[in-house]
């Protein structure tokens, strides 16, 4: 968001009114963008925000079109990261307490494992720990990072995903954090101007 402060004092369209176009996911839009504007809007009531979704996660930038776009890349010589890089499981607290409270990959042994559709990581991150997977375990892909995650609010599944999606959630206490993994390729989000 800080970010976007500097660009948008940059940039003036019409009268007194200054008007920022962000391309983003929907689940960076759902889970990043939206809780964080009211904030940014009580420090600046004279900016708007057109946010235009983007339908991949890789779309390319529209130029002269968007002033940020905001993508999950693998390393990016032209782009800013937007937070801390890697993936973590992730769960709704009451699965957590249904589950034994694993805080370790080693302590899943059962439960349904979400990932997005394009992105099934969990059989690396089981192997990255040396461990057989579980013949408890259930993988169940789903849509985009937003399923994903509605999908881990209604409380019977862990999640596999990119740390800055769940970052919020996790701070306010609605997620758990159960551990992290070392995975490759290192998607990141990141931010990209015109």
């Amino acid at each position: 968001m800080a970010r976007l402060n500097t660009i948008c004092h940059s940039i003036r369209r019409g009268n007194d009114q200054y008007k920022v176009v962000l391309s983003a996911t929907n689940a960076y839009v759902q889970f990043c963008l939206i809780p964080a504007l009211p904030t940014f809007w009580a420090a600046h009531p004279g900016i708007d925000i057109d946010i235009r979704l983007a339908a991949r996660f890789d779309a390319p930038v529209e130029e002269g079109v968007v002033d940020l776009a905001i993508r999950f890349l693998h390393d990016h010589d032209t782009a800013r990261p937007l937070g801390a890089r890697g993936w973590r499981a992730v769960c709704h607290r009451n699965y957590f307490e249904k589950l034994g409270k694993p805080h370790r990959i080693e302590d899943v042994t059962t439960g349904v494992l979400l990932h997005e559709a394009i992105y099934n990581y969990w059989p690396q991150a089981f192997s990255e720990a040396s461990l057989p997977i579980p013949a408890d375990v259930t993988f169940r892909g789903l849509g985009d990072g937003s399923h994903v995650i509605t999908a881990v609010l209604a409380g019977e599944a862990i999640a596999l995903l990119p740390s800055e999606l769940t970052s919020r959630l996790v701070r306010e206490g609605t997620l758990v954090a159960m551990f992290s993994v070392q995975i490759e390729p290192p998607i990141s989000l990141f931010c990209l101007t015109d």
